[in-house]
């Protein structure tokens, strides 16, 4: 993908071939950051190109899968990223996260541009969120399924004060990062572009 090729190219020239107009310019730009985590400061957004495509009901199922498929592995693998950055900090891995009010801001933007790319940004936020929802935090509901797990395994509850206080402790982890992050998000300038001859 884009982003992999930008952060292999840390500190190093990366060709780039831009189409203005009726005219091709090739730019050599240099991505900032650590090696796999470089970027350009660029912000690239979708934009429909050629005509669209009409399918039948089967083909448009079998394509809505085959979409929901690919995104949900390139989530997993953006967590997997993220929780690597955690464990080997190079760089705050909260500084990844963004909360509700940029995705409210995203929305915006993709809602200016087409009401396709409203629908599949919207799509891919409630995918997201369905996912992060199956982690095992409480009070997630992935936390539940590890108490029925747990509670099947050792075949006997867990005690219902024990749940309380776990849930509470994560109920109050989740409002505490929610917060930070949403002020992070207000305070947050995207990066500007160098400037392009």
């Amino acid at each position: 993908s884009l982003p992999d090729v930008v952060g292999a190219h840390a500190g190093k020239p990366l060709e780039l071939v831009v189409r203005r107009g009726e005219q091709t310019v090739t730019l050599q730009p240099v991505p900032k950051g650590e090696p796999g985590e470089a970027r350009l400061g660029v912000k690239f957004e979708p934009r429909a190109v050629g005509e669209a495509t009409n399918y039948g009901l089967g083909q448009a199922v079998a394509e809505a899968n085959r979409s929901v498929a690919s995104l949900t592995v390139q989530i997993l693998k953006d967590v997997s990223g993220l929780l690597k950055r955690v464990i080997e900090p190079k760089e705050s891995a909260l500084e990844q996260l963004r909360g509700p009010v940029e995705m409210v801001g995203q929305l915006k933007s993709a809602a200016n541009r087409s009401i396709k790319d409203f629908l599949v940004l919207f799509a891919a936020l409630s995918l997201m969120l369905g996912l992060f929802n199956l982690f095992p935090i409480p009070p997630l509901d992935g936390s539940k399924l590890v108490f029925l797990g747990a509670e099947t395994v050792a075949r006997r509850a867990i005690p219902a004060r024990a749940q309380i206080y776990i849930h509470g402790v994560g109920m109050m982890f989740m409002l505490g990062l929610m917060l930070v992050v949403s002020v992070k998000d207000v305070l947050r300038k995207d990066p500007q572009p160098e400037p392009v001859p």
